[in-house]
């Protein structure tokens, strides 16, 4: 979540959660940016800021699977990514969506093998609310991502100016509302077994190690779309 309100213009507030296998290293990596004190370049959701880290915590949790955290960012100046030519944006709709698409193809496939070789351990897992085969098996959960995202490359390279080209920018908008509302609900999915499931044994630790990897995909992946979804409406001029 990003919070570019309230009372002080110069300050901008983000909050979120790091999960799967790096969490710890990640939120370590920007504690370690906020002791350094140094101005460092913050760019998303339409804005680009030199900033400053005034304030940052993090919460160890689920043996360090899930790491919530919130960061307070002062920023000297702010301006808009509207002088970026569509030509650029339309380059950085493609490479989002693609890094999403990349992302979560790869965990689909790695997530599919191990419910094969595991299934028996898998199946005896007690807590697990929504199963792996459901998250990320065909006709649900990540599959319906690969999906909706599938066209948005061929469209972001053979339109250059989305701005004259609202066919494009409707199909492109369509795509990523998809992508974003199936990734926000396979991240609270994954999230509900992370808390709930049981751990008993080498299969429940599987099968928490493949949720983290889920929802880890799923928050990464919907902060690319959100991006591409808000750089669409930039270069449609939509957004300013």
């Amino acid at each position: 979540m990003v919070d570019a309100t309230g009372n002080d213009p110069a300050r901008l507030t983000l909050s979120g959660r790091f999960l799967g296998v790096n969490a710890l290293s990640r939120a370590r990596a920007l504690e370690a940016l906020r002791v350094a004190g140094k101005a460092i370049t913050f760019s998303g959701a339409g804005l680009s800021a030199q900033v400053k880290i005034a304030e940052y915590w993090y919460d160890y949790t689920l043996k360090g699977a899930v790491i919530p955290y919130s960061i307070q960012l002062e920023r000297s100046s702010l301006t808009t990514a509207t002088s970026t030519s569509t030509s650029a944006l339309s380059s950085l709709i493609g490479s989002d969506a693609a890094d999403a698409l990349t992302s979560v193809s790869d965990t689909v496939s790695s997530v599919t093998s191990t419910i094969d070789n595991f299934a028996g351990e898998i199946g005896t897992v007690v807590g697990q609310i929504t199963p792996l085969a459901t998250l990320v098996g065909a006709g649900g959960g990540l599959a319906d991502v690969n999906d909706a995202l599938s066209g948005v490359s061929g469209i972001t390279s053979a339109v250059t100016n989305l701005a004259a080209a609202p066919s494009s920018v409707a199909s492109l908008a369509s795509s990523f509302s998809s992508a974003a509302t199936t990734l926000s609900t396979v991240a609270f999915q994954a999230g509900a077994n992370l808390s709930a499931i049981t751990f008993d044994g080498a299969g429940s630790l599987t099968t928490l190690a493949q949720n983290a990897s889920i929802a880890s995909t799923s928050v990464d992946g919907l902060a690319s779309v959100t991006r591409a979804a808000t750089n669409t409406q930039i270069a449609a001029g939509t957004l300013s």
